[in-house]
């Protein structure tokens, strides 16, 4: 009986604080639902990937949300939103769905409905705020799904125990009449207590029930985040692989640019060598034909001084010959002179 007790006087999670305020939950598409709406008292909290425990063919099943919207934050300027992608979501139960966004936090949500009418807040152990739902005529049927929860305030609510009843021994018995009714207390303690024993542990299946459901919340979280790592490494895999690829394909060309420089690099030194090669034969060529010019042009030169002299030469003899001629002529004149004044004489 004490340790009923202890369960039934624990008190209640954190969580009764969070609050979500349901905008929408509808069904888009035959294979798509979405859900929107804001949370409060999240403050330092960080959200997992969001799940949706639904029923499918007589059994659970849970769905994860789509990455479209991570990180979900759980504080954030605008609306929080999740999407859940099915085969077709007309095979689900929908009745009362779960959502989880972290091993201690989920809400149940009502059926989803294009308009719901309301501004639903629900507490973070499934039940709707009674403060707050404002909404208008003729949605009954949505409020009273949007209502439908399940109640774990037992578990967190302290149980009353019946009065006890004095023991028969506490009476004096007077008469068999007291004795009897002594019998009756007794019987009807003892069934109180069976009742008190039996409301403890029903809270207690019910508070382990909730255990139960938040280990399984947290081994899918653990699932989720495996997977979510797994898939980061093989992404960071792919990566790595890219960038050795695109590493030895920079290599390679890198190689093949390093051979096709160097190639034209020799091939230019080579064509370079050619080069200065013909110049230096086209050099000694001008050499050669500059110093047979030079030959030739001191041959003329002395060719030239050579005909200058006997041209002086000549001169000089024909000068002599004119000389000699003259004074031969006069010579002769003056042979002629004497002759005639010779004959002159004689006559």
């Amino acid at each position: 009986m004490a340790s009923f007790a202890l369960v039934a006087e624990a008190p209640a999670r954190e969580t009764a604080s969070v609050v979500f305020e349901l905008d929408r939950f509808e069904q888009v598409g035959d294979d798509r639902l979405e859900i929107e709406g804001r949370w409060s008292g999240v403050r330092g909290r960080r959200f997992m990937r969001p799940s949706l425990s639904v029923g499918t063919n007589g059994s659970a099943q849970r769905l994860l949300a789509e990455l479209e919207h991570k990180p979900w934050a759980a504080e954030g300027s605008g609306p929080w939103r999740a999407a859940f992608v099915t085969e077709t979501v007309a095979d689900l139960a929908l009745d009362a769905p779960e959502l989880a966004v972290a091993p201690d936090i989920s809400i149940q949500l009502p059926a989803p409905s294009p308009d719901h009418g309301l501004a639903l807040r629900i507490i973070a152990d499934g039940r709707p705020a009674a403060d707050s739902q404002t909404a208008r005529s003729g949605d009954a049927p949505s409020i009273a799904r949007g209502l439908a929860s399940r109640s774990r305030s037992s578990s967190t609510a302290k149980p009353r125990r019946a009065p006890r009843a004095k023991t028969p021994a506490a009476q004096e018995p007077k008469a068999p009449r007291s004795t009897v009714a002594a019998a009756k207390a007794a019987q009807a303690t003892a069934e109180a207590a069976r009742a008190q024993a039996q409301h403890e542990l029903g809270a207690t299946q019910e508070e382990l029930a909730a255990l139960r459901a938040q280990l399984d919340a947290t081994g899918s979280e653990l699932e989720n985040a495996r997977a979510e790592l797994d898939a980061t490494g093989s992404e960071l895999e792919n990566a790595r692989a890219e960038l050795d690829a695109a590493q030895a394909e920079a290599e390679t060309q890198l190689e093949r640019m390093r051979a096709e420089t160097e190639r034209q690099a020799k091939s230019a030194q080579a064509q370079l060598r050619e080069q200065l090669a013909a110049a230096q034969a086209d050099l000694r060529a001008l050499g050669a034909e500059r110093d047979r010019i030079v030959s030739e042009h001191y041959a003329a030169v002395s060719e030239r001084d050579g005909a200058v002299s006997e041209r002086e030469a000549a001169r000089t003899e024909r000068e002599a010959t004119e000389a000699q001629r003259d004074s031969a002529l006069a010579e002769h004149d003056g042979m002629r002179a004497a002759r005639d004044a010779a004959d002159r004489a004689r006559t």
